[in-house]
């Protein structure tokens, strides 16, 4: 005859199962990340109004050009301009 199992372990064997579908579930979409882009990310210069929202995009190696833009809207448009790092998919 079958023991009954006590409380203390029906709530331990749940936990467990619960943290080894939670690390499959990780897996899961860490693999679906990568396979629709969004997992590699890439790093660019965003020359950015005083509202945040991006006016122009640059190359990582090209900050320079990316500030020299922004403080030339600056003095243009009479507006704060500023360079902002963004990460976008690639």
């Amino acid at each position: 005859m079958a023991r009954r199992m006590s409380n203390r372990a029906r709530i331990d064997r749940m936990r467990e199962e619960a943290e080894l579908s939670a690390d499959a579930k990780k897996k899961k979409d860490k693999a679906r990340a990568v396979a629709d882009g969004t997992g590699a990310m890439r790093v660019v210069w965003s020359v950015c109004d005083v509202a945040g929202n991006p006016v122009s995009v640059h190359p990582y190696p090209q900050k320079d050009k990316a500030e020299a833009e922004a403080k030339a809207l600056t003095d243009v448009k009479g507006e704060t301009h500023f360079v902002r790092r963004d990460k976008v998919p690639i």
